[in-house]
């Protein structure tokens, strides 16, 4: 047997105790069933009126409570999928800069050095341009940011900075063993950094 809910107990122990004194009165003060009758009628449709109008109350709050929270849900869901085109720009970026990373670490290690440049300079000038990059797609209020677009790009700045350890090692070692490990982890960390961006464009439908 189901328990009879809360309120609707309330409703009718209340509806019992208002019969029993009707019934009371209609024996001690001679009251007419016909005047009982109608004051029952009129208690019922009061009772049922105010019980109506609490459950709509209810249902209402509800259904308010329920829009409101998938207007929020769809108002963030509008703020990431800008944030994404915001940055889908930048990441871009990020994965010609590796790129070129990759290539003067190569042009560097050759030695010969056919297009006159200083190729550790340039490898410095691209991740300072990085790092810049970094600020831009930080510098968002975070409510238009999803907790995946900041772990992600979390762990790109940490990339980013494994490339720039690699490449103080490699300035700061005489050994040639040592230059050339040196420039070996600046050339697989900035090629991880690409690839885990491409990895990311690709999942997000953002190339």
């Amino acid at each position: 047997m189901k328990w009879i809910k809360k309120p609707e107990f309330s409703l009718f122990f209340i509806i019992i105790i208002f019969l029993s004194l009707l019934i009371a009165t209609h024996w001690k003060y001679n009251v007419g069933w016909e005047a009982i009758v109608q004051t029952i009628g009129s208690m019922f449709g009061v009772l049922i009126g105010s019980f109506l109008a609490g459950r709509y109350a209810i249902n209402s709050v509800k259904e308010q409570v329920n829009y409101d929270k998938e207007k929020v849900k769809q108002q963030e869901e509008i703020s990431e999928r800008k944030y994404d085109l915001f940055l889908k720009g930048h990441i871009n970026i990020i994965k010609k800069c590796t790129r070129s990373i990759e290539f003067y670490i190569k042009e560097h290690e050759t030695g010969l050095n056919v297009y006159e440049v200083d190729f550790i300079e340039k490898i410095e000038i691209t991740i300072n341009e990085m790092k810049n990059i970094f600020d831009r797609v930080y510098n968002i209020d975070p409510i238009h940011i999803s907790f995946k677009q900041y772990k992600f790009l979390g762990e790109m700045y940490e990339m980013l900075h494994e490339i720039e350890s690699s490449l103080e090692a490699y300035q700061s070692v005489t050994d040639e063993d040592d230059v050339r490990i040196n420039a070996e982890k600046i050339y697989s960390r900035a090629k991880k950094l690409n690839e885990y961006a491409w990895n990311y464009s690709w999942s997000n439908k953002l190339l």
